[in-house]
């Protein structure tokens, strides 16, 4: 196998990975909120929503293919700033129970006088751990996938795993 599908396909492990933790804090918040449990809070629509994420990243990486390397370094970056983007959504949907909104972002930034107290055992959980490890992980794999692209069968396959995975969007929840 080359290294760039093997890359490739670490990345899209690690990136389900970040995705079941999210459709575990889904459960977790929709348990809590209606005492729903199990198939019936039909919270696995998180997986198709992420599903489109992880295409459009799958599409970066195909594309980076038919690129200089010298351009594709601009996609490297896009593809990490989204990962990690992705990851500090999953922190803050675990640490206060809510999505992270842009405009909180704009508003909350400055303000990081946050108690050791209150934020400390929610870095340092075996979740947060986890979600670092996955984050690094999918880091690496898509920077070395996407540098290692080649317009081949394996550009290919990942082209076509992207456009299945971005028409998950279609698909009726």
């Amino acid at each position: 196998m080359k290294k760039f599908l093997r890359w490739a396909i670490i990345f899209a492990l690690a990136f389900v990975g970040l995705m079941a933790m999210r459709h575990h804090l889904t459960v977790q918040a929709v348990a809590s909120a209606t005492a729903c449990l199990g198939d019936a809070c039909q919270t696995w629509h998180t997986f198709l929503l992420d599903a489109v994420l992880l295409g459009a990243v799958l599409a970066l990486v195909a594309l980076a293919a038919l690129l200089p390397k010298l351009l594709r370094i601009p996609l490297v970056l896009l593809a990490i700033v989204f990962v990690v983007l992705f990851s500090v959504d999953l922190f803050v949907l675990q640490f206060l129970n809510m999505r992270l909104n842009f405009t909180d972002i704009l508003k909350y930034s400055g303000d990081v006088k946050v108690s050791q107290t209150v934020i400390a055992p929610k870095i340092f959980s075996v979740f947060s751990i986890l979600l670092v490890a996955l984050t690094v992980l999918a880091c690496v794999a898509v920077a070395k996938a996407m540098m290692n692209a080649s317009p081949n069968r394996s550009f290919a396959l990942v082209a076509l795993a992207a456009a299945a995975l971005i028409g998950v969007h279609w698909l009726p929840m």
